[in-house]
């Protein structure tokens, strides 16, 4: 099965959308999250959402979600509803200084933020800063380990592209985004960001992380890897990755029956395609690779891949430089072109 979604038509929620992720609600509703605004770092960029209700065709209306002054920008969201304290986050960064014409901004003057909701998004607590360390952002979505633990990828611009973790042991996770206490852990460095991870099976507390690969990294034009034997506490020294990456972010998840299914740029210098590869040995090889979209003169960017609840894949990103965002709607045996 494969069905493909244009959450909205293009231009409608604005000029430029980027950075999506997406989560499955309690009910069964598929909920995506991204940026938009005039153009990426603007002024006006804030953060959307719309949902697709169990049973439906169609998204609804995007949205406002996110925006705290008319100064700054807002950037990068990760939507994520946690199954065991029975509530959805929602982390992002916020540029202090937006860009401008007359005026520099960035991604190096962002500084992490979250809050959580009880009601599947009705509501939401006051936004909590994460750090007030210039340069850290969010990407992909956190993951539950076996042990309990919560851990969180993120990144930095800040005098070079570094990986770094924060990790909140369950009691703390269940405190909520207001009260919680995590560690932070790295950076990673190696001219790497916006990293992904999943927990192998192996043994308990081995996790797997792929990068996004800087122009300028030791690995450039493939995906860099690195990996933990101790649920995220210390990690090893990065090493090239077996897939393509064109200095593009791309997201992992592993499935209920241990397989890793991967969304990236399968091409060491251009966002196209956008396409998924299926692991059946813990990312050491990829058997199958199937392209959701391809257009060479194009870029398809910027994927966020989950499982949901009856086992189906969904799988939003950036298209086209950003004049919407879609979502495919998939099964393993489509990544195995079995369908």
């Amino acid at each position: 099965m494969f069905k493909l979604y244009d959450i909205f038509e293009p231009h409608e929620c604005g000029r430029d959308s980027h950075g999506s992720t997406v989560t499955e609600l309690p009910n069964g509703d598929i909920m995506a999250v991204w940026y938009c605004g005039s153009f990426e770092k603007a002024a006006d960029v804030a953060i959307y959402t719309s949902t697709l209700k169990k049973g439906m065709y169609e998204w609804t209306k995007p949205i406002l979600l996110e925006k705290e002054a008319d100064d700054k920008s807002e950037g990068n969201p990760v939507i994520y509803y946690d199954d065991v304290n029975e509530r959805l986050w929602l982390f992002w960064a916020t540029m202090d200084r937006a860009e401008y014409d007359f005026m520099p901004g960035g991604w190096s003057l962002c500084k992490l933020k979250c809050k959580h909701s009880e009601d599947a998004g009705k509501t939401w607590t006051e936004p909590r800063w994460l750090t007030k360390f210039w340069g850290r952002m969010t990407r992909n979505k956190p993951v539950r380990l076996s042990n309990g633990d919560v851990i969180l990828p993120i990144y930095s611009e800040w005098m070079g592209y570094k990986t770094n973790f924060f990790i909140w042991t369950a009691e703390e996770f269940a405190k909520g985004a207001l009260d919680s206490k995590f560690k932070k852990v790295g950076p990673v460095k190696g001219g790497i960001m916006q990293p992904t991870i999943v927990e192998l099976n192996d043994k308990n507390g081995h996790l797997l992380c792929y990068n996004r690969t800087s122009r300028g990294g030791k690995f450039n034009g493939w995906i860099t890897a690195t990996e933990s034997l101790d649920y995220g506490r210390h990690w090893n020294n990065p090493y090239q990755g077996p897939l393509p990456n064109p200095n593009s972010g791309c997201d992992m998840v592993k499935l209920t029956n241990g397989n890793i299914a991967l969304a990236f740029n399968n091409s060491p210098n251009i966002r196209s395609p956008l396409s998924i590869g299926l692991s059946t040995d813990g990312g050491k090889t990829w058997a199958h690779i199937r392209d959701i979209v391809r257009d060479d003169k194009e870029r398809f960017s910027y994927p966020g891949i989950i499982q949901s609840s009856d086992g189906t894949l969904w799988c939003s990103y950036t298209n086209k430089r950003g004049i919407n965002i879609c979502c495919a709607h998939f099964n393993e045996a489509w990544i195995k072109n079995e369908d």
